[in-house]
């Protein structure tokens, strides 16, 4: 009547699935919650704050566009700027 070998590998087929998705969805939360560390992290925040002529005799570009740069092709994963990524 029931076959328990069958019974079990729905079981264990199941489980599996069931691992799958929340591994995936634990996955994106944490890529998000990644990204947000290398944001708060970045080596800009320690020059963010520095005048024009601080900038200039440290030899920093005196926009912010390396600043934006990094913050929009960071890998989350890695914490470094992926700009062959985005480019393609």
């Amino acid at each position: 009547m029931f076959d328990s070998s069958k019974i079990f590998k729905g079981f264990l087929s199941a489980f599996f699935l069931f691992t799958i998705f929340f591994v995936v969805k634990n996955e994106e939360k944490t890529l998000k919650e990644l990204f947000k560390f290398h944001r708060a992290n970045s080596p800009f925040k320690q020059t963010q704050n520095l005048s024009k002529k601080n900038r200039i005799e440290e030899g920093l570009p005196p926009n912010k566009f390396y600043e934006q740069l990094y913050n929009l092709t960071i890998n989350p994963r890695t914490g470094v700027p992926d700009y062959e990524r985005k480019i393609n």
